[in-house]
């Protein structure tokens, strides 16, 4: 399972794409251990937000997640604090690695 950002509410811009919600959290979780023969898969963990599409639910909804929250509800607020968002010329808001596609992104060397 890919959990996204799971927060009790979106905390900047990029989470309009990538939040969780903790009861859509809870959904989830039951659809995974409930659902007979899951098989192997890969499952992402996100709300039925607006502004997604980074990832696809397909594999959650076919373990029978049905996400009912939507980051949305919090993008007005989000906005006013931090302006209107541009994918296109942010790459944390245009990419899904966010921070790690940055230039001067200091990753750990093993």
């Amino acid at each position: 399972m890919r959990i996204l950002s799971c927060f009790p509410r979106p905390a900047n811009l990029r989470m309009l794409s990538t939040w969780l919600s903790p009861d859509d959290a809870g959904r989830l979780f039951e659809a995974c251990l409930t659902v007979p023969g899951p098989g192997f898969r890969v499952v992402f963990g996100v709300s039925a937000n607006t502004r997604g599409g980074w990832v696809s639910l397909d594999e959650a909804r076919a373990l029978g997640y049905s996400p009912a929250d939507d980051a949305e509800a919090f993008a007005a607020e989000l906005i006013a604090a931090h302006g209107e968002p541009d994918p296109g010329h942010d790459p944390v808001l245009r990419y899904l690695g966010g921070e790690f596609t940055l230039e001067d992104a200091r990753v750990p060397r093993a």
